[in-house]
């Protein structure tokens, strides 16, 4: 959504509402309402915006903004969230899921869990026993119980 779509979906809607005779007595070009439909078309982006410097442009309190944003925000059409499903089909790729229909035809997506046997031999182990062997050496003998024997 940019901004001048949510003004135009704000402006039909207080037409629709208000009727034609307010609206035309009404001042949209008043700062106030292109800096709200920036930050409303920020928001449904859900991009960073400076709220208080926006406030400071449209010669508004911040609160008045705000209010005149969520007016906005109600206004515009509910979109469905594509990028949740995106990042799952990549997941899937990446972790090697399979698709299989289940009993009522529907696709089921499942993953291999993966094994402790697939990672491989890093030498962590090593190290963490040459660690308590440095330190029980030391005389840090309550370490003694994290030792393996060899």
């Amino acid at each position: 959504e940019t901004s001048a779509n949510v003004m135009s979906a704000y402006e039909a809607h207080l037409q629709q509402t208000l009727g034609e005779s307010k609206f035309v007595n009404l001042n949209l070009n008043r700062p106030m309402y292109p800096c709200a439909a920036v930050m409303t078309a920020c928001k449904l982006r859900s991009e960073k915006f400076d709220q208080s410097k926006i406030a400071d442009i449209s010669k508004t309190k911040k609160k008045d903004v705000q209010d005149l944003v969520e007016e906005m925000l109600k206004i515009q059409p509910k979109s469905e969230k594509t990028g949740v499903k995106r990042n799952l089909g990549l997941m899937d790729k990446i972790m090697g899921a399979t698709a299989e229909k289940d009993d009522k035809n529907e696709v089921v997506t499942k993953r291999e869990k993966i094994q402790e046997e697939d990672f491989e031999d890093d030498g962590f182990e090593e190290w963490k026993q040459a660690m308590f062997r440095k330190i029980v050496d030391q005389g840090f003998t309550e370490y003694k119980q994290y030792l393996k024997a060899n």
